[in-house]
């Protein structure tokens, strides 16, 4: 008997920034915020379905208005003792943040939104990311 195969294409229309920063989350959020007048608030993502049956809690924050929405997203999970890659995005963990940007705000900031934060004193690194390119952007769909 054939198996019938369930194929789901999802659409990736959003900008993604990595960023290399040893601040707190709270304080990226703090100068995110500063920087483009917005309000970024705490939320806490649990992911869970992991091969061993576990759960990771990753540190976000979010802004959304009516068009657009904006995620700050530690990399590295909270409560790390049972995972060998307690990460979001394990292929590059090289990244202590990632900056989701959607909608309108996407647009609008997606030449800008770089050099803005290249130009943070406390932020080390930022790089747009290919979201094509990551294994497990299923993860950033949320």
């Amino acid at each position: 008997m054939a198996a019938n195969e369930l194929r789901i294409d999802l659409e990736y229309n959003f900008g993604l920034y990595g960023l290399v920063c040893s601040l707190k989350e709270y304080q990226v959020a703090y100068y995110i915020n500063e920087l483009l007048g917005i309000d970024l608030e705490r939320k806490e993502f649990l992911s869970d379905g992991f091969v061993n049956g576990g759960s990771l809690i990753f540190s976000t924050f979010q802004a959304e208005t009516d068009s657009s929405s904006l995620r700050l997203i530690k990399n590295k999970a909270i409560e790390v003792e049972k995972f060998r890659k307690p990460f979001f995005l394990p292929e590059i963990k090289e990244y202590d943040y990632f900056l989701q940007v959607e909608g309108e705000l996407h647009e609008w900031y997606e030449e800008k939104l770089f050099s803005l934060l290249k130009g943070m004193i406390h932020i080390q690194y930022v790089k747009q990311l290919e979201v094509e390119n990551i294994d497990l952007k299923e993860n950033l769909i949320y």
